[in-house]
């Protein structure tokens, strides 16, 4: 075996360290510096210790880093060790709140396995996460319960154990803590695993394990068993065990599910509760700052000090006091009197090299060449380069290349010879740079080579639904006002089960006016459209087989038609005119697009496409991206404008404030720091001199790149060759604002960011008229923002502040009105006199602003107490708590950009909207704050804005205004009949007339039954894809995933199926209607006689079976639906352009 690269720093280590065999004692490593923290416990497990290491940082992001770092340096030991995040709960110690779902599941995952006979290696925690005495690993065990494949176990009593340890029964299985039953299936998430699994039965036998996707809700692999683990950091002790006063409390308190902090009460019920970090003896604690863990530690505790004296009497006579529910260590005494402590000391001993030492200034200067800097180290120096992504490891092997320096992307040992060594790239998230003097090694990383802010994004082992509303998918709820294309407009009254005959079928009923009741086929729900209209008025509901609907149909047609024959008319000016067709991919554009740090997610994969797409085409470019708040809108943006300039052309971004102006700026810089890029800003920011020489600038074509507010529109702005014009929240600009922009660049490329648009603007983009984008799929690891609406309460105002500032967090305090925003920033400055409190209003000075703002983003304050001007755009990472006073008077675009400055980090972010009493709201804002406490989840700025256009009157199409249509058929058939009448208009050629499907006429029971899917809003979502499925391939898909979600198809649905691709098969091949009877089949056909290419496979198919009836359509002797459908399937589908042409046979 080769010797280590590392061998004499490994060999000088272990002469530091306590061999293994004897018991470790706390001690400080001498030669260590803190930029090589991370490698140390590798070099302890490479020394052999056999402990758990335990490293204990002082805040949150600390510890992420460091979770990043230890999997990433110890390649340079050749070995991956198994590290856990165990995370702090997030919670103020005796707060009545129970951790977010994902926390938990981080904590049970990792207190179970240091119960297992496989503990991992290494744990990083912030200290407050290891302070609370929790389950130990005997009272883990204890409850544990493991399912096998083949095992024979009583469905029924696995349903009892997840309700007891504290999972809730919900419809559908999306986070940790869930579970759901099916008949034979019981889909659970238990934190044993990293993905929820799906459990089917034979009988009492586990037929199956097998885990899913909790967004596709399709299994993924099958696994052979799963261990049943609490859901909270609480055991629901025995009643036998308890004096009466306990079983007493315990039935009073404890429901189903758990109430929110039942953690806090788990010491006063269990004597084997204890500290995570005490938990076994073979932990070896390692600290990385001595001080700021005991800083922290401090003020952690003086929180669970006072927040004991102030719990009411009736919870502190349960509630364990705080010596019996935390581990409290006030000096490193006291700790390192429990437990072995290891620290680093970046001070070597006299006349000895460190082991691990910082990279001294003069080593390397960032701001030369790379490659010169490398050349210039001694030749039997190693360097190793760490790379945050493979593309930036292959844009740095190709920086290498052009220099004529060699590489590798291994960490092998190498031979000294007469040549220098090759520079050594690995991929690896390691933040800073150190070297490795005994093995003439200097280890750097890309981040801290080009002087790149690093962000992370955030921390999730476990996956988890990301609840993206579904355009495609609209709910029908009992009462809700729906569209019904034939019968009008009417009340959705649910599904319901009726008897036809002999059998029994699903129908979805609509109630009209007088009470009369329509009874829907769920086969033809493709026909029903949910209603949404102008707020404050009811609908008008339609009289069931009346004349008034058709007619209502047929005047907002007309009126349609006569708004899209203008609106074909800009669209057509608009592709008439000449643009600048951009080249594809170059060297640089590669690059760019490489050294993007994250995945990026599908939706913004098929945006960048379709914008490149847009960008190469000779018509000017005109596309919308609609996606939520921070859903990396700004990512598809600058890869457009990196592809403008690498053609040569300016960029500028328009944004509507100074703040977000400034915001941008940096953001543009850091991203495309590296590249041969200029970017400059342009807003009230920038004093009036440096503003004219940007102009100069831009006029000389010497800036590549401008961002800036409505400064960019002045007359005095001139480009010397614009190509690109990115506008950023739209919904911001005036209409004269955007007029001016039309006419001063109209063959520029133009490309609009918006999470709410404006209702004009998505109306035209969903006619046709723009292009547009939607991403819907949020980055991996964001939660949706806890919503929620508070009334008016200094003591719960001061408790929300506190919990963020806690976690070492950051508060937005929203205040509308400058005359007392002084006030409040004092009033909360006193209640938290050492976080730092801030305020900023529109009247202030520009610098002034920035100066406030500057501290914030810096963390220099803590709390910003605001008007609106933080609305659009900004990005603070730790700011994940805002509350909104008199939340009642903002709009919903406003309340819903300003809930958007939250959960850009990896903590459970917080929406507080402050209101005075119920009684005093009115209406409105009623409706607006359920709206937004209602589409809270991931993804809804598409669902808000859809909402916004009922609330607002959906605003006007090029000036005329559109209420009363709307309102007359609902906003959803309206946008349709847009999209038609634009569709007509604007072909060259006229569309080949569209089929409608051909009905099935079949006696028999088809349909999902509610004991097979239970939640009537999932069997109104199956029969409306089935509905709208035109193609055989849709309603396999359809079929699968049936039958994996719920069990063996029932024979009414496999008969529901069978209807579906009986309908396919026929209107594909000209049929009108199918009539099944008995044993014989009629087709109807739609155009009278079907040519020949059809009849004559016909007869020679069927034989003398098939008989021609007078009225022209053909009846079938002796088949079954079942066969029908592999006979359909060898008749030739027709080609319904040609089909009129044809001769009739």
């Amino acid at each position: 075996m080769s010797p280590s690269p590392l061998q004499r720093t490994l060999d000088a280590f272990k002469k530091k360290i306590t061999p293994p065999e004897k018991r470790l004692i706390s001690q400080t490593i001498p030669g260590i510096a803190r930029e090589g923290f991370s490698l140390l416990p590798g070099l302890l497990r490479r020394a052999g210790r056999p402990e758990i290491l335990w490293v204990l940082t002082s805040t949150p992001e600390k510890a992420l880093r460091l979770v990043e770092e230890i999997r990433s340096a110890p390649l340079l030991l050749d070995m991956e060790p198994d590290v856990l995040l165990f995370p702090e709960e997030e919670v103020l110690p005796y707060e009545r709140e129970s951790p977010a779902d994902f926390i938990r599941a981080e904590r049970i995952h990792a207190l179970d396995r240091l119960a297992s006979d496989t503990p991992p290696d290494v744990v990083v925690s912030p200290v407050v996460a290891v302070l609370r005495k929790t389950l130990s690993p005997p009272l883990l065990k204890s409850v544990r319960r493991t399912l096998r494949t083949g095992m024979e176990e009583d469905p029924q009593s696995v349903v009892e154990t997840l309700l007891a340890q504290g999972y809730v029964r919900v419809p559908q299985v999306t986070a940790p803590g869930e579970f759901s039953v099916r008949g034979a299936l019981v889909d659970l998430y238990s934190t044993d695993r990293r993905r929820p699994v799906r459990l089917e039965w034979d009988d009492l036998e586990i037929r199956s394990i097998r885990s899913f996707d909790p967004n596709t809700q399709r299994s993924v692999e099958a696994v052979g068993e799963v261990d049943l683990l609490p859901s909270h950091e609480w055991i629901t002790p025995s009643p036998s065990s308890l004096d009466t006063p306990s079983r007493d409390w315990i039935d009073r308190h404890l429901s189903l599910p758990f109430p929110p902090g039942i953690e806090r009460y788990l010491p006063s019920f269990f004597s084997e509760t204890a500290a995570p970090v005490l938990s076994r003896p073979d932990i070896l604690i390692l600290v990385d700052d001595w001080k700021a863990v005991l800083d922290r530690t401090s003020d952690w505790i003086s929180r669970i000090e006072e927040g004991w004296k102030v719990l009411p009497a009736e919870e502190r006579s349960f509630l364990p006091a705080p010596d019996a529910a935390f581990f409290l260590p006030k000096s490193r005494q006291e700790w390192e009197s429990l437990l072995p402590c290891l620290t680093v000391s970046d001070e070597a001993p006299e006349g000895t090299p460190s082991l691990l030492g910082s990279v001294p200034s003069a080593r390397i200067d960032r701001n030369l060449s790379l490659i010169s800097e490398i050349e210039r180290q001694p030749r039997e120096w190693r360097t190793v380069i760490f790379c945050r992504t493979r593309g930036q490891m292959s844009r740095i092997g190709d920086m290498l290349e052009a220099g004529e320096l060699p590489y590798i992307t291994s960490f092998d040992s190498l031979a000294s010879g007469a040549g220098r060594l090759p520079v050594t790239l690995l991929q690896g998230d390691v933040e800073e740079a150190f070297e490795l003097p005994l093995d003439q090694i200097l280890v750097l990383s890309d981040t801290w080579l080009f002087k790149k802010p690093v962000s992370r994004p955030p921390f999730r082992s476990f996956s988890t639904s990301t609840q993206v509303y579904r355009r495609d998918r609209p709910t029908f709820a009992d009462g809700d006002y729906v569209v019904h294309l034939h019968q009008g407009i009417g009340r959705f009254r649910g599904l319901q089960e009726v008897s036809v005959g002999a059998n029994r079928g699903e129908f979805a009923v609509i109630e009209y006016l007088g009470g009369d009741r329509f009874y829907l086929s769920v086969d033809q729900m493709d026909q029903l459209l949910p209603y949404q209209g102008p707020e404050g008025s009811a609908p008008r509901i339609d009289r069931l087989g009346g004349k008034s609907w058709s007619q209502t149909k047929s005047r907002v047609r007309k009126q349609v038609e006569k708004i899209s024959a203008d609106l074909v008319m800009l669209y057509a000016r608009r592709k008439a005119a000449e643009g600048f067709a951009f080249s594809p991919e170059s060297i640089l554009t590669r690059e760019f697009d490489q050294s993007f740090p994250y995945d990026l997610t599908t939706d913004q994969e098929e945006a960048i496409q379709a914008v490149l797409s847009d960008m190469e085409s000779p018509t000017p470019m005109d596309r919308l991206i609609l996606g939520d708040v921070g859903f990396g809108k700004t990512e598809v943006a600058m890869r457009a404008a990196i592809r403008a300039v690498a053609d040569g052309k300016q960029v500028a971004v328009l944004v509507p404030t100074t703040l977000l102006a400034l915001q941008h700026h940096e953001t543009f810089k850091n991203r495309f720091a590296g590249f041969p890029v200029r970017i400059e800003s342009l807003s009230r920011m920038v004093s009036p001199a440096e503003q004219k020489l940007v102009r100069e600038r831009l006029r000389r074509g010497e800036t590549d790149i401008v961002v800036g507010t409505t400064a960019l529109l002045a007359n005095a702005v001139e480009f010397r060759d614009l190509g690109l014009l990115i506008i950023d929240e739209e919904q911001r600009f005036g209409v004269r604002q955007k007029e001016n922009l039309a006419s001063r660049f109209p063959n520029v490329d133009r490309l609009t960011l918006s999470a709410t648009p404006i209702p004009r603007t998505l109306q035209m983009a969903m006619s046709g008229l723009k292009g547009i984008s939607f991403i819907m799929t949020p980055p991996q690891g964001r939660k949706a923002i806890k919503t929620a609406i508070m009334r008016f309460d200094r003591e719960r105002i001061r408790e929300v502040i506190d919990r963020e500032l806690a976690r070492e967090g950051q508060v937005f305090f929203i205040h509308n009105r400058v005359s007392s925003i002084a006030r409040w920033a004092r009033y909360l400055a006193a209640l938290f006199p050492e976080a730092g409190v801030a305020y900023a209003h529109g009247q202030m000075g520009e610098e002034e602003i920035e100066a406030v703002m500057g501290k914030f983003l810096r963390r220099e304050s803590r709390i910003l107490v605001s008007t609106t001007i933080v609305e659009s755009g900004l990005d603070i990472p730790y700011a994940n708590t805002i509350l909104i006073n008199r939340a009642d008077m903002f709009g919903i675009a406003e309340l819903y950009q300003l809930r958007g400055r939250v959960g850009r980090g990896g903590q459970q972010a917080y929406a507080y909207f402050i209101t005075p009493s119920e009684e005093a709201l009115g209406e409105v804002a009623r409706k607006r704050l359920h709206t937004l406490t209602t589409h809270s989840g991931l993804g809804s700025g598409y669902q808000i804005a859809m909402r916004d256009l009922e609330i607002r009157g959906a605003g006007s199409l090029l000036g005329h205004q559109q209420t009363g249509q709307v309102a007359m058929v609902g906003l959803d058939l309206y946008l349709e009949m847009v999209e038609e009448a634009v569709a007509a208009l604007s072909s060259e050629t006229p569309p080949p007339p569209g089929e409608e499907p051909a009905r099935v006429e079949w006696k028999t029971e088809a349909r999902i039954p509610e004991d097979y899917l239970g939640h009537p809003s999932e069997r109104i979502d199956f029969y409306r894809r089935l509905a709208h499925a035109d193609t055989m391939d849709s309603v396999t898909r359809i079929e699968e995933e049936l039958s994996d979600r719920f069990g063996p198809l029932p024979r009414e649905t496999r008969n529901l199926l069978a209807g579906a691709r009986i309908r396919i098969l026929a209107t594909q091949r000209g049929f009108s209607e199918v009539v099944v009877r008995d044993r014989d089949i009629t087709l109807k056909q739609r155009h009278g006689a079907l040519p020949k290419e059809i009849v004559e496979p016909a007869l020679d198919l069927f034989g003398d079976r098939l008989s021609f009836q007078a009225d022209g359509s053909w009846k079938i002797l002796r088949t079954l639906p079942l066969l029908l459908i592999e006979d359909l399937k060898r008749l030739p589908p027709l080609n319904f352009s040609e089909e009129k042409r044809q001769s009739p046979a």
